[in-house]
């Protein structure tokens, strides 16, 4: 499994989330909700997603609040 497919698996009822290099790409169009330090399985150091919770400039799009889903 790649590291996207590991951040993937953190992210919860349509959240968005990227990592920080993505972040470093693209910090004046994205607005985030959080940032979390996980520990991901290949990985040494500990990582840090973010959430996102809009991506402005063109696309202008705000993401809903993310949900719980039942299992």
């Amino acid at each position: 499994m790649n590291l996207t497919g590991r951040i993937e698996s953190y992210a919860v009822g349509g959240e968005v989330l990227i990592s920080h290099s993505t972040f470093e790409l693209v910090p004046e169009i994205v607005k985030l909700r959080d940032v979390i330090r996980v520990q991901i399985k290949g990985v040494r150091e500990p990582v840090s997603l973010y959430s996102v919770e809009a991506v402005m400039g063109a696309y202008n799009i705000q993401l809903p609040d993310t949900v719980d889903v039942p299992v």
